[in-house]
């Protein structure tokens, strides 16, 4: 039920932020015409709002939808909605200005865009505030105890668009007969039974069609984090998921990581062709190390990097086992005498992992991920470790922000799932910028 409406609202809202773009944009080239020109010199700052507003609108559907898929999330605080809202218009606003200026689609003027932005935000912050006082509420009857019912409620009752109107029954003895009666006779839009003798209830709400819900716990008795009901022909599934089901969002993911590494791999071709020069003439060996590592849902891929260590240093790599400086499964050494000269600097600078910049081309990786780990690593895993395989592998993450060789494989894994249980296109966004001052202070590259 409430996701049902919360998937109404989503579409409803992203067209209403859409058609508040249009307005402001357009209202902000009348107003910058109108101050500049006067009502004669009009009809040049339509045409340029005619000519860009294609160009940009694209910019803000996928920005606006990305953001509202948060209705979808249970329970949901309405200030936190309204700031990730402002936030999501902001990056818009910004990618659409360096299509403007940067990529010199169209002339438009700064004060016209400022005048845009500052329009725009009161209004979307309005109209969520309408939206969410305005949308009639559920009517709910909340079966089982006291306790239970309370705090049902409490749980969703601060949800933006999908409010509760609490239904109170008296009748304590939930007989068949009282059953139907009472719902026959009342405005009820949701049953949801907490107890568990739901039979009767199934009964007479089925007949009457009006949905009932129970909680899954009742059936499955171990934590579910999110399950997902599909028909198959007469058959319904039921499926478990460890983490939301964003599959838009990390679609879009997925793409922009293309588009992103071959933009990257285009700008930094005159690196390609130092760095490589440098490893062939400082060290033997082929400028490319490859390595088989281990991605999405355990699937293996050939890993490219730039040769940090001499031409044979695999073979050493037993004999340094006891100054491995990392618990567990992975091998890092601060000082290890197998890295070249240059390849100390490629790595204090994170310059190595570039060539990775085609795994993420081919999709073997993504920009923002778990690192992928060796086979042999992750044979040694336990079973919940296994876990940060269930996302794409990238070329940054919160441990390379956080300190990388100086963290702990367990802290290291935690940090991982963490990424997992709280992805988001903002979290990957935040990522990538951190990244950057990470790897020019050169904390914990080794």
């Amino acid at each position: 039920m409430l996701r049902q409406r919360a998937g109404v609202g989503k579409w409803a809202l992203t067209i209403s932020d859409l058609l508040i773009v249009i307005f402001t944009y357009f209202l902000a080239h009348v107003i910058r015409g109108l101050l500049d020109t006067g009502i004669s010199g009009l009809d040049v700052y339509i045409s340029r709002f005619l000519r860009s507003i294609p160009a940009i609108l694209p910019i803000f559907f996928i920005t606006f939808y990305m953001n509202n898929l948060k209705l979808e999330e249970f329970p949901l605080e309405r200030n936190e909605f309204h700031m990730k809202t402002i936030v999501s218009f902001t990056l818009g606003f910004l990618i659409s200005i360096f299509m403007l200026y940067q990529l010199k689609l169209f002339f438009q003027s700064r004060f016209m865009l400022f005048i845009f932005y500052i329009i725009a935000v009161p209004l979307l912050y309005g109209i969520r505030e309408v939206f969410s006082r305005k949308v009639p509420p559920i009517r709910v009857l909340i079966v089982g105890s006291s306790k239970q019912s309370e705090e049902f409620f409490e749980r969703f009752s601060k949800t933006i668009f999908t409010g509760i109107e609490r239904i109170e029954w008296k009748d304590k003895t939930q007989s068949i007969a009282g059953i139907k009666e009472f719902l026959k006779n009342s405005h009820v839009d949701w049953v949801v039974v907490l107890g568990k003798d739901y039979s009767e209830w199934m009964k007479v709400c089925t007949d009457l069609g009006i949905t009932l819900s129970i909680p899954l716990e009742r059936f499955v008795k171990q934590p579910v984090f999110f399950a997902t009901l599909e028909r198959i022909g007469d058959i319904n599934i039921l499926s478990f998921h460890r983490s939301s089901q964003r599959h838009l969002e990390l679609f879009v993911k997925y793409t922009l990581d293309k588009i992103l590494a071959f933009i990257f791999l285009v700008m930094a071709f005159p690196l390609f062709v130092v760095i490589s020069i440098l490893i062939k003439l400082t060290s033997k060996g082929p400028v490319i190390f490859k390595q088989i590592r281990v991605g999405l849902n355990g699937k293996k891929f050939m890993f490219y990097k730039f040769r940090t260590m001499y031409h044979g240093a695999d073979r050493m790599k037993k004999q340094l086992l006891n100054f491995n400086e990392m618990d567990r499964v992975v091998f890092k050494m601060k000082n290890d005498p197998r890295i070249t000269p240059v390849g100390r600097v490629l790595r204090r600078l994170s310059l190595d992992e570039l060539p990775q910049l085609w795994n993420v081309l081919k999709g073997d990786m993504s920009l923002v991920g778990p690192r992928p780990p060796l086979p042999e690593e992750v044979e040694k895993y336990e079973l919940w470790e296994r876990r940060r395989l269930s996302m794409k592998p990238g070329l940054t993450c919160l441990w390379q922000i956080r300190g990388r060789s100086e963290i702990k494989f367990s802290e290291w894994i935690k940090m991982d799932l963490e990424y997992i249980d709280n992805w988001s296109l903002l979290l990957d966004i935040k990522i990538l910028l951190k990244t950057i001052p990470a790897v020019l202070s050169g904390r914990g590259a080794y």
